[in-house]
């Protein structure tokens, strides 16, 4: 029994023509209104003949808004198309106990059908024929013997040779002293560049704004956060708080209200979208002025 219940899906990659053996991440998004996580009833992926698939480790989470508990299931699929061919993804339809109207509703995602085409990487192996081969090692046999004269030999004073012998070893210690000092530079640079992770793309965010689907733009919003702020819970609020933009936080929360409350109320998508492009520009910018530092 719930006010609201809602699926929602995100494919990585969006294409429906993928090759043998690329893999294909579906992310399926339960959300309800005025249950607790435990609740929440398992997702789960129908069998394809063709295709493999791995699930991943399920997420339950809850939050409360507005004295409302919001619960959401994330649940995430690795597919493996292992034969070329058309296949279907079939409709996934989730029933549940709308209390609005006192009836049985359905939360449904449509069916799919994606395309799988032979893989480009085949290799083509060269097959040298041995006779081919024989010829060839006679003829460089050939040409180095006839470029190597007989050599005559010659005397050389001593005191050349310990000369050679000491600006050889010169030459070595000062390589050596360079390759380490290097060495030491490059994992200096690596080091800190691992620690300044790259920022997730806005992509998906962007397609949602550009349809207007609060409920898709919510749900990948959502992912965004996971992947700024690794956590598993709260990861929006986090986002929010780690920005410290009141113009994004006011945005943020008309969204919330829009979808889980009973106020009717309109958001700005787009204005999300900008403010986080605006925070990734900044945060990309910093970045530089580090390595910069780090390379002078």
């Amino acid at each position: 029994p719930s006010e609201l219940v809602s699926l929602d899906e995100q494919w990585q990659p969006e294409d429906n023509t993928v090759e043998v053996g690329t893999p294909i991440t579906r992310t399926i998004t339960l959300t309800a209104l005025g249950v607790t996580k435990e609740q929440l009833p398992e997702i789960s992926m129908p069998d394809i003949t063709g295709i493999r698939s791995y699930p991943d480790q399920k997420e339950n989470n809850n939050a409360v808004r507005n004295g409302r508990v919001v619960s959401q299931q994330i649940a995430s699929y690795a597919l493996l198309p292992q034969t070329p061919g058309t296949y279907t993804l079939p409709e996934i339809k989730l029933p549940w106990y709308n209390t609005k109207i006192n009836r049985i509703s359905f939360a449904t995602l449509p069916e799919r059908t994606i395309t799988v085409i032979p893989s480009s990487n085949a290799a083509n192996p060269v097959v040298i024929n041995d006779s081919q081969n024989t010829n060839n090692q006679a003829a460089g046999q050939n040409s180095i013997d006839a470029t190597n004269p007989l050599q005559v030999q010659s005397s050389t004073p001593l005191w050349l040779i310990i000369v050679a012998v000491l600006g050889y070893l010169l030459w070595i210690v000062t390589a050596i002293f360079y390759w380490l000092s290097r060495s030491t530079h490059n994992a200096h640079v690596a080091t800190t560049t691992d620690k300044t992770p790259a920022l997730p793309s806005l992509k998906n965010l962007l397609h949602a704004a550009n349809k207007n689907d609060a409920k898709m733009f919510y749900s990948a919003l959502n992912i965004y956060a996971k992947t700024v702020t690794k956590q598993n819970m709260g990861a929006i609020d986090t986002l929010c708080r780690a920005i410290n933009d009141a113009e994004l936080t006011n945005n943020v929360m008309q969204l919330q209200t829009q979808l889980y409350s009973n106020k009717k109320t309109t958001s700005d998508l787009t204005a999300i979208v900008k403010l986080l492009k605006k925070y990734q520009a900044q945060t990309l910018k910093s970045q530089q002025a580090v390595l910069k530092d780090l390379y002078h």
